[in-house]
């Protein structure tokens, strides 16, 4: 009836491309650096649901899951910049880092995640002395 034949199928993977990929993916905060209006509240949300998840985890987990979106973000950020330029506002996987960091020791009271929130993004838009001073320094040197 159906002469089926084998057909052989080559799949090429672009390691680049899809490391290239990921990072971007970090780096913008699961895409919320290209929504038009406040990517940073965007990615911050996204820090805080995620670590809503992260919070349900034995507290070593979470120390594990820290570390590894601390490292995952500044690696991202870095290679973002080379592609992007230094202060891109797509770049906003400082602001998820952040806010999962601000969180962490919170619990999982909703009350108190609503005013970090609040209250993180207050003073990530105030920028204080130590954070608009480093802002002036060159990051070349």
């Amino acid at each position: 009836m159906y002469n089926y034949q084998a057909m052989q199928i080559e799949i090429k993977f672009d390691k680049q491309r899809i490391k290239d990929n990921l990072l971007g993916i970090a780096a913008t905060g699961f895409f919320t650096g290209f929504l038009p209006f406040m990517p940073g509240l965007a990615a911050s949300v996204v820090g805080a649901l995620l670590w809503w998840l992260a919070a349900l985890a034995s507290v070593r987990f979470q120390v594990f899951i820290l570390i590894l979106i601390f490292s995952i973000s500044w690696y991202a950020i870095k290679e973002a910049q080379d592609w992007w330029g230094q202060e891109d506002r797509r770049i906003v996987a400082a602001d998820l880092a952040g806010m999962c960091l601000a969180l962490a020791t919170f619990g999982r009271d909703l009350k108190l995640w609503i005013i970090g929130l609040a209250l993180y993004r207050v003073l990530d838009l105030v920028k204080f002395y130590p954070a608009l001073y480093s802002r002036q320094l060159d990051p070349s040197q």
